[in-house]
């Protein structure tokens, strides 16, 4: 009953998050403007846009594939889009994305993935990506350091915040990978939160079980670091990852007939934005992304743009994937309904 409590909670926070932006946009601007805005967006970039999205997925769950494949530990392609998918709809509903990677690793359970293989291929893939965004929005920042100055004016505090945040838990990520004493608490929380979500109904035989993978995991790592193709191999495809994620908002900007910035500045921009941004302990960061867009981008869209392009932006990076998770959850739950009932007795 608690669980379910918290479940409705979150979702009526989205729901109230989101007219809250309605609200705010339409008190704060032209409505027909934004209105007919909206409707003049041009298909074949909101189709670019989508196209990125679909990277995002296709990429992390190829990461997956791969990882599993190097420890002969084959997964369908299937199988790795579903725990992408789920992992994502987890990430989105629970603060500050707390419920995507135990859900990916017990996802990954049901695949044949032991835990401890499960576990650091989430994590090289949670790490991968840190790193890759770090790194480009690093790059991008020295390389728009000029026009970033005069554009965001006021907004240079919260960037060195947010990249502070960022750094300090890539370190912590890097200390759970490399440090062994710090795994089998980790592998504690995973599961107590998953008692706490009621998918796992035995929390003390299945801790007892993990902690008995917990060496397992460490042989993965110590094989991990003697490979460092196969670290090349993970940070490249966290780099496609972040690029498919990032160049998102930049389809949408062409998509409402505006070409004046270049896709560079978009895309700096656009990870400093999700550096400062991501570090709220909301579900999917609401709030925090919605009041970042406008402080960053209120100088690159024009005014009559800006509201519907924070409502296109956030329905592909958040809302359509809230929606794909939730198909993919109840058809899982159909199928396997349906399985067990043909199942004979």
């Amino acid at each position: 009953m608690k669980n379910s409590a918290k479940r409705v909670g979150s979702i009526l926070y989205l729901l109230f998050t989101l007219a809250l932006v309605v609200v705010l946009g339409t008190a704060t601007g032209d409505v027909w403007g934004a209105w007919h805005a909206l409707l003049r967006v041009q298909p074949q970039w909101l189709l670019a846009a989508l196209g990125c999205w679909s990277g995002f997925i296709l990429f992390r769950a190829a990461a997956l594939m791969f990882y599993c494949g190097q420890q002969n530990r084959p997964l369908t392609f299937f199988g790795a889009m579903r725990v992408t998918i789920i992992g994502q709809y987890y990430s989105g509903v629970t603060p500050a994305a707390t419920g995507g990677q135990p859900m990916q690793v017990y996802e990954l359970t049901r695949c044949s993935i032991s835990p401890s293989i499960g576990t650091v291929a989430v994590l090289v893939e949670t790490f991968g990506f840190q790193i890759a965004h770090m790194l480009l929005a690093t790059i991008l920042w020295i390389l728009y350091r000029a026009p970033i100055r005069r554009l965001l004016v006021g907004v240079h505090w919260v960037m060195v915040l947010g990249y502070a945040a960022n750094m300090l838990w890539s370190a912590l990520l890097a200390l759970i990978f490399l440090k062994s004493g710090s795994v089998g608490g980790v592998l504690d929380k995973c599961v107590r939160l998953l008692a706490r979500l009621r998918i796992v109904r035995d929390p003390e035989r299945i801790t007892s079980r993990v902690r008995t993978h917990a060496e397992d995991f460490h042989q993965v790592v110590r094989l991990l670091l003697k490979r460092p193709a196969l670290m090349v191999a993970a940070l490249l495809f966290s780099t496609a990852q972040a690029l498919s994620y990032f160049s998102i908002l930049y389809f949408i900007y062409r998509g409402f007939g505006w070409d004046a910035r270049p896709y560079g500045l978009i895309l700096a921009i656009q990870t400093l934005m999700h550096l400062s941004a991501s570090i709220a302990p909301t579900p999917g960061a609401s709030g925090a992304q919605e009041g970042a867009f406008y402080l960053f981008f209120r100088w690159i869209f024009p005014e009559r743009s800006l509201f519907p392009a924070l409502l296109v932006w956030r329905f592909f990076t958040y809302y359509f994937m809230l929606l794909v998770g939730a198909v993919t959850i109840a058809f899982g739950v159909l199928t396997g309904s349906g399985r067990r009932r043909r199942s004979p007795r």
